[in-house]
C-alpha cells in the first residue's frame, strides 16, 4: 500500500490436472455480487461466480478446505462452509449456496 493506493502483484500458478482437484458450485442470488475463496492453511484460491452464479476453483492441492463466500453487495451476509474435501483429479461439488440478508 502506498498512501491511499494499492499495488497489486498478480501471480500465475501452473498446475497439472492429474495432481490437483477443484471445487465447483453455484452462489445465489447474483445480487450479492459474491466472491468465493477456498482456504487451506496459508493457501488461498478464489473465483468470481459467473452471471448465473456458477463458480469453479481449479488447481487445488488435495486436502480439506474452508470455503468463504464474501457477499460484497446489497446487504447479503457472508457464509463459510467447512470441510470441503478436494482429491486429485476430482471435482468437489458444493451444490447451490444461497446467501441471505
Amino acid at each position: 500500500q502506498h498512501g491511499d493506493e494499492l499495488e497489486l502483484k498478480p501471480q500465475v500458478k501452473a498446475f497439472r490436472k492429474e495432481k490437483t482437484g477443484s471445487i465447483e458450485g453455484r452462489v445465489l442470488p447474483a445480487a450479492a455480487n459474491a466472491l468465493v475463496y477456498a482456504i487451506n492453511g496459508t493457501d488461498t484460491a478464489s473465483a468470481k461466480p459467473e452471471r448465473e452464479g456458477e463458480f469453479r476453483i481449479v488447481g487445488l492441492k488435495a486436502g480439506t478446505y474452508r470455503l468463504f463466500i464474501d457477499a460484497t453487495a446489497n446487504g447479503y451476509i457472508d457464509r463459510t462452509i467447512e470441510n470441503v474435501v478436494v482429491e486429485n483429479k476430482e471435482d468437489s461439488k458444493t451444490g447451490t449456496i444461497t446467501l441471505i440478508k
